[in-house]
């Protein structure tokens, strides 16, 4: 029973310190000043975003605010960008947050800069099922589409040498 009521509380806990660092990324995100690098991203888009990469490779990452491991990794995902300039990648964040406070994420992330993307429509099962009806909404999840548009699903966070033999020619 003991170890229920502490299991309890450690949740509760976990919660509280989620809620707070939202809020405080919502303040700091205020004072950051609007600038290039997002764009909005809507249900109804997915085949008109295959259809610009014009038969070429496509790295689509998709993440969230609610998903820790995703906001930990933007900082590789900027690395990686920058390794890759000639890399067609996107990045669509899914929650639904205020724009500045993706900004300020990205900005700090050094990953302002790459092909960013905000969800503006719920993140429900018609988004996801548009994308990939096999899909529950897991994040992060990496799609890496070669140039006839065969499929690969990462799920998970990043493994940066797989996509890197990817994105070097090797599988795709």
């Amino acid at each position: 029973m003991r170890s229920r009521e502490n299991a309890v509380m450690m949740l509760a806990r976990v919660r509280r310190a989620m809620a707070l660092t939202l809020c405080t990324m919502a303040m700091l995100a205020a004072a950051q000043p609007a600038g290039a690098g997002l764009l909005p991203y809507e249900t109804g888009q997915w085949h008109s975003l295959l259809a610009s990469g014009q038969g070429k490779p496509l790295l689509v990452h998709f993440w969230g605010f609610s998903c820790p491991p995703c906001i930990e990794e933007l900082p590789a995902w900027a690395d990686f960008v920058r390794a890759h300039p000639g890399l067609n990648a996107v990045f669509i964040e899914v929650d639904q947050v205020p724009e500045e406070m993706t900004r300020r994420a990205l900005t700090d992330a050094r990953l302002i800069d790459a092909d960013n993307r905000a969800n503006v429509a719920y993140f429900d099962e018609y988004f996801r099922y548009e994308i990939d009806p096999q899909w529950f909404g897991e994040l992060p999840i990496t799609l890496l589409i070669d140039a006839k548009g065969k499929v690969r699903k990462l799920r998970g966070t990043a493994d940066f040498a797989a996509i890197d033999r990817w994105a070097a020619g090797k599988n795709r």
